[in-house]
C-alpha cells in the first residue's frame, strides 16, 4: 500500500510538474507576446513624438522667420517715420510763412478799404 501511495503521489507530481512546465510555457509565451506589443507600442509613440517634434521644430523657424521679418519692417518704419517728422516739422514751417503772409496780407487789405472809405467820406463830406 505504501509503495501504490508513493506511486501515486509521484504520478500526481510528475503531472503536477507537467502542468506546472505547460503553465510556466504559456506564460512565458504570454509575457513574450506582451513584449512584442509593448515595443510596438512604444515604438509608435516614439515615431509619433519625433513627428510632432519636427512640426513644433518647422513651426517655431516659421515663427522666427515671421519674427525677423517683422523686425526688419519695424526697423524699416522707423526710418520711414522718421522721415515723415522730418517733413511735417518742414511742412509746419511753411505752413507758419504762409499764415504769417496771409495775415500782412489781410492787415494790409483792412488798411486799404479803410483807407478807401475814409476817401470816399471825404469826398461825400465836400459835396
Amino acid at each position: 500500500m505504501t509503495i501504490n501511495i508513493e506511486q501515486d503521489v509521484a504520478s500526481i507530481l510528475s503531472k503536477l510538474d507537467q502542468k506546472l512546465d505547460k503553465l510556466d510555457s504559456k506564460i512565458d509565451q504570454k509575457l513574450d507576446k506582451l513584449d512584442s506589443k509593448i515595443d510596438r507600442l512604444e515604438n509608435k509613440i516614439e515615431e509619433k513624438l519625433d513627428r510632432f517634434e519636427n512640426k513644433i521644430e518647422q513651426r517655431f523657424d516659421k515663427v522666427d522667420e515671421r519674427l525677423n521679418k517683422l523686425e526688419i519692417s519695424q526697423a524699416d518704419l522707423k526710418g520711414d517715420i522718421k522721415s515723415l517728422e522730418t517733413k511735417t516739422e518742414q511742412l509746419d514751417k511753411r505752413i507758419g510763412n504762409i499764415e504769417f503772409a496771409n495775415r500782412g496780407i489781410l492787415v494790409g487789405l483792412v488798411v486799404v478799404v479803410l483807407g478807401g472809405f475814409a476817401m470816399f467820406f471825404r469826398m461825400a463830406s465836400k459835396l
